[in-house]
């Protein structure tokens, strides 16, 4: 599941994929309501390593249990890089993506959060994305952590330019339902 978040860590955005998860409106999920369906004992890791990486403007992998559309909770996986303006190298915001993390793997465990870390999972179809556009955007993700694992320089800054602009045009998409819910 696709979100952005602005250079202040509030969500702006959150795909629909992420109502059908958690039950969750995607109004209900911007700002820090998001932490509102993380389970209460994870929560405090998540908004710490959260607000962490935003004040460093660094990337970040965590695990959390995330409460679903049932009221049962699942363990996620939840990455993000910032995006800075190309000239100004101005921290603009985040790109993220939730995925289900290995259920085998944290059922004895606790949440975790990384700073300087960038490992998405792979998707997978209780959370595949519905627009193309969201689509899109998890392959890059994938994509640009396969480039750093592979330490490509070239490509890790292509993938880089290409999800800036995919921030861009989430920024722009916001901007004008804002601008249209308001009139």
């Amino acid at each position: 599941m696709i979100w952005a978040a602005d250079k202040q860590g509030q969500v702006a955005y959150v795909c629909a994929e992420w109502h059908e998860a958690t039950g969750q409106p995607a109004e209900q999920a911007r700002g820090s309501g998001w932490l509102e369906v993380v389970h209460p004992k994870d929560r405090p890791l998540a908004e710490q390593t959260f607000m962490s990486a935003v004040a460093q403007a660094t990337s970040y992998t965590m695990v959390y249990r995330l409460r679903t559309a049932d009221g049962s909770y699942t363990w996620v996986k939840d990455c993000a890089m910032p995006s800075f303006c190309p000239n100004s190298f101005e921290l603009l915001g985040y790109l993220g993506s939730v995925t289900q993390a290995d259920q085998v793997e944290f059922e004895r465990a606790e949440a975790e959060g990384h700073l300087e870390a960038f490992d998405p999972g792979k998707p997978i179809p209780a959370f595949e994305p519905i627009s193309s556009f969201d689509q899109a955007a998890d392959y890059l993700i994938l994509a640009l952590s396969a480039a750093r694992r592979s330490q490509d320089e070239v490509l890790v800054q292509m993938i880089e330019i290409c999800l800036f602009q995919v921030g861009r045009l989430l920024t722009q998409a916001l901007n004008e339902t804002d601008g249209l819910q308001r009139h």
